[in-house]
């Protein structure tokens, strides 16, 4: 004989609810179960806003994250901005509470039933929000800058991020030398570093957007080598964050890892912001390059 668990009358008094709400109303009550079974049918493409005229700015140089709005597709059209008496938002970079948030991010790629994805710019944005409306047993975690994001019109594309990764800019032909990985906020890096490369080395740089690790894994073989090139005879370098926890292996050759830098101490960290920009950054991938095809040859 079963004993009743302790939680079957609660579970008794929902169905029982949910019962008189369907008499009430049916037509919603259709809508709510469809919601909490997340297959409710809807045209996501237009739901989601388009992308809007932003401004475009390769600058990579850190910004406050105090005094500046949400990223762009965030608010609603009477939004306001929660701000204390003294005139500054209530969220901040400082303190020792502030660092342990920031620390979850290199936790959360680890878990394998979750979709992790860090967009570049609002497009991308829009992109993330179309898999995580989407009906899946999988959770969807988007990874948003505190700062305003930069804007890639003719490179970012909310379609792409849809499967993982996509080419972000494109080298014709296959005259490249070698492929970087863009990430999330940090993709002004990559671009900064793509024309430091070409205009000081002459050395021409595809470049790869890899919002999603996860949707890579679940995309045709095919499809992961003509976009990553990894395995064609040129180097695969990835720009990201040195405590971003995710497995590169497989997909680059080897990561370059930008230097945390906080608000707090941006007068006293001149030199990680040095080692951060194009010009610390692409000597190091000249070197790389030199070993590559010194060990290919």
């Amino acid at each position: 004989m079963d004993v009743p668990g302790p939680g079957d009358e609660y579970e008794g008094d929902w169905e029982a609810s949910l019962k008189r709400y369907e008499e009430l109303y049916p037509a919603l009550a259709i809508e709510f179960r469809r919601h909490v079974s997340s297959t409710k049918p809807c045209d996501l493409k237009e739901n989601v806003a388009l992308q809007k005229s932003v401004q475009t700015s390769d600058n990579t140089s850190p910004k406050s994250t105090t005094s500046l709005p949400p990223p762009e597709k965030l608010t609603h059209e009477n939004h306001s901005q929660s701000c204390s008496p003294s005139g500054k938002r209530k969220h901040t970079e400082v303190g020792e509470a502030a660092r342990q948030i920031a620390c979850l991010p290199s936790r959360r790629p680890a878990d394998p039933n979750a979709f992790y994805i860090r967009p570049c710019d609002p497009e991308v944005v829009a992109g993330s929000f179309l898999i995580a409306m989407k009906p899946s047993r999988m959770t969807t975690m988007i990874s948003l800058p505190q700062h305003v994001m930069a804007s890639y019109p003719h490179s970012s594309s909310r379609i792409g991020v849809t499967l993982g990764a996509y080419v972000f800019a494109e080298v014709e032909g296959e005259n490249f030398d070698v492929t970087l990985i863009g990430v999330g906020s940090e993709m002004p890096y990559t671009v900064g570093t793509r024309s430091f490369l070409d205009r000081t080395y002459g050395i021409k740089a595809r470049v790869v957007s890899c919002p999603c690790l996860g949707l890579v894994f679940q995309q045709p073989q095919d499809y992961q080598l003509s976009v990553l090139k990894k395995g064609c005879g040129k180097p695969v370098v990835v720009i990201d964050v040195a405590d971003s926890n995710i497995n590169w292996e497989q997909y680059a050759d080897v990561l370059v890892a930008l230097k945390p830098v906080w608000r707090s101490q941006l007068n006293k960290s001149k030199q990680t912001l040095l080692c951060n920009q194009p010009s610390g950054i692409g000597p190091k991938i000249k070197v790389f390059i030199d070993e590559f095809t010194g060990y290919r040859n």
